[in-house]
């Protein structure tokens, strides 16, 4: 569920959602990378979103800011 990110809250979520293509709105979203569950290997998030056209990229740093990107 993506609304339970640690990265932001669910309405802080559902602003960006609303903000992205409709037809990305429409496809389920599903965590693929997490360093908490995967490490810290770029080899394994590349691995984990190779084969996902569209993918949001969500970070919080170590000093509390929160930054991202949608890439397609």
């Amino acid at each position: 569920d993506p609304t339970s990110s640690r990265v932001l809250t669910p309405v802080q979520f559902k602003i960006i959602e609303r903000l992205l293509p409709p037809l990305v709105r429409m496809r389920p979203m599903n965590l693929k990378f997490s360093i908490n569950e995967h490490g810290t290997s770029m080899n394994t998030f590349y691995a984990n979103l190779k084969h996902h056209m569209y993918t949001l990229i969500l970070i919080l740093d170590t000093d509390g800011n929160r930054f991202g990107a949608f890439c397609t």
